[in-house]
C-alpha cells in the first residue's frame, strides 16, 4: 500500500543499527519484465522457480492485483503466460511438495477477489503454471500479503491481513485434492503485508507497514510469540511503508517504499547491513516499491542469483519487475561471496 503514515507506536528492536542521514549506494538492473497491460498500481509481488536442470530457464511469477492473476516471465523478462484467475496480491513457491504419488513445486497466491487460496503446480517440461486449486481455500478476511514455509513434515502458506491478523495454514494433499488446515495464528495491531520464512532456521519474518518488521519462531508453529526486529522509529534508514522481504541466503532485505530504497539484515547476527537503490541505467531504476524476491541459487549467468523487484512507475506508466544481478548488491554492501 503506497502512503507515508508516522509509525504508530515506538517499540524496542532487538538491536540498534540506524543512520543518521541515509546515503545509500546504488546499483542498476539488468532486464525488466514486460509490462503488464494496463496502467495503474497493478503488479505487486513475484516469486522465482529455479531450473533444477538447466538453471539458465529458471522462472519470475508475478502477481496482477487487479484481476490478472498470475503472469510468468522467463529471465529475460519475456511473458510466458498469464492466468487471469483473480486479484492476486502475493505469491511465493516452495518445492518437493508430495501430491498424487508424485512431487512438484508447488506455487501459492492470495486471491483478495473472495480471500482464498490459489493453488498451482510448476509443470517443469512445459515451464508453465498447472491449476491446481482455485476459489475452494478459505483465507483470513481481508486476505493480503502471503509467504510460504517448508520443515521436514509439511508445507505451509502463511497469510497476512489488513487488520494485522496472520494464519498459518498446512497443505495437505488427497490424492488430487487438496486441503488448506489452520495450524496457527498471530495478530499485530496494523495493516501487514509483506512476509518471508526461514525454512533452515524456523523463523518468520512479517512487515507491519507502518511500523517495521516483526520477528516470529515458528519452528513450532505460528503464535503470538513475534518481537519486533527493526522498526521506522528506531532505524532512519527506512522509511513507511516497509512492503516486501525477501532472503538472500542469511541475509533478509526488506522494501522502505517511503525512500525508495532497499535495506539489508545479518540476521545471524540481528544487525543491520545497510540500504542500497535501483537507479536509473540502460533499464530504468525502481520507485516505490511493493513485492520483492531473492534467491541465492545460480541462474545462468547469474552465479550468486537474483532480485526481483516490484517497479512502481515506469516511463510507459504501467509497471512491471527489475531484475538486479545479486553480484551487484554484493558490491555495493561489501557482502561475502
Amino acid at each position: 500500500m503506497r502512503h507515508s503514515v508516522t509509525a504508530l507506536v515506538a517499540l524496542g528492536a532487538l538491536f540498534v543499527g540506524c543512520t543518521s542521514a541515509p546515503s545509500f549506494p546504488s546499483v542498476t538492473a539488468v532486464a525488466q519484465t514486460q509490462a503488464v497491460a494496463i496502467e495503474g498500481d497493478v503488479a505487486d509481488d513475484s516469486a522465482i522457480w529455479v531450473d533444477a536442470t538447466d538453471s539458465a530457464r529458471s522462472l519470475i511469477i508475478g502477481t496482477h492485483k487487479k484481476g490478472g492473476g498470475v503472469e510468468v516471465y522467463d529471465l529475460n523478462g519475456t511473458r510466458l503466460q498469464s492466468l487471469p484467475d483473480g486479484k492476486f496480491n502475493n505469491v511465493d513457491v516452495r518445492y518437493d511438495f508430495e501430491m498424487n504419488g508424485s512431487t512438484l513445486a508447488l506455487v501459492a497466491a492470495s486471491n483478495r477477489d473472495d480471500d482464498t487460496l490459489a493453488l498451482y503446480g510448476v509443470d517443469a517440461h512445459t515451464h508453465t503454471l498447472r491449476t491446481l486449486s482455485l476459489h475452494t481455500l478459505p483465507n483470513v478476511s481481508k486476505s493480503y500479503g502471503l509467504c510460504m514455509y517448508q520443515d521436514a513434515n509439511a508445507t505451509y502458506v502463511i497469510t497476512n491481513s489488513k487488520t494485522g491478523h496472520i494464519v498459518m495454514d498446512r497443505i495437505d494433499a488427497n490424492g488430487t485434492q487438496l486441503m488448506a488446515v489452520r495450524v496457527g495464528e498471530a495478530q499485530v495491531a496494523t495493516q501487514t503485508e509483506g512476509c518471508v520464512a526461514d525454512d533452515a532456521r524456523g523463523i518468520l519474518y512479517v512487515g507491519e507497514e507502518d511500523v517495521g518488521i516483526w520477528r516470529f519462531d515458528i519452528a513450532q508453529g505460528l503464535h503470538n510469540n513475534g518481537v519486533l526486529f527493526d522498526t521506522v522509529s528506531k532505524n532512519s534508514a527506512l522509511m513507511a511503508d516497509i512492503e516486501g522481504l525477501a532472503l538472500w541466503k542469511h541475509y533478509l532485505i526488506a522494501s522502505s517504499q517511503g525512500n525508495n530504497s532497499y535495506a539489508v539484515y545479518d540476521t545471524l547476527k540481528g544487525t543491520y547491513v545497510g540500504s542500497f537503490r535501483v537507479v536509473d541505467g540502460t533499464i530504468d531504476g525502481t520507485s516505490e516499491t511493493d513485492g520483492i524476491e531473492a534467491s541465492s541459487m545460480s541462474m545462468g549467468a547469474y552465479t550468486q542469483g537474483i532480485m526481483v523487484i516490484q517497479d512502481g512507475h515506469t516511463p510507459s506508466g504501467k509497471q512491471n519487475f527489475k531484475i538486479v544481478d545479486f553480484s551487484s548488491v554484493i558490491d555495493a554492501l561489501k557482502l561475502p561471496r
